[in-house]
């Protein structure tokens, strides 16, 4: 887990790419991993 969070650490969240696939796919599931990789990319600027 912890070599995850390094890596995910070293890059940074493309939110103009995120939002372009947010409202380019309807589908509840995709949105939904969409959503968890955000939260993850907060939750480890915020540590």
């Amino acid at each position: 887990m912890r070599n995850r969070t390094l890596q995910l650490s070293a890059r940074q969240l493309d939110l103009d790419l995120w939002q372009k696939l947010y409202y380019k796919h309807q589908k509840q599931y995709t949105r939904q991993r969409l959503l968890a990789i955000k939260y993850l990319f907060s939750t480890i600027k915020d540590t």
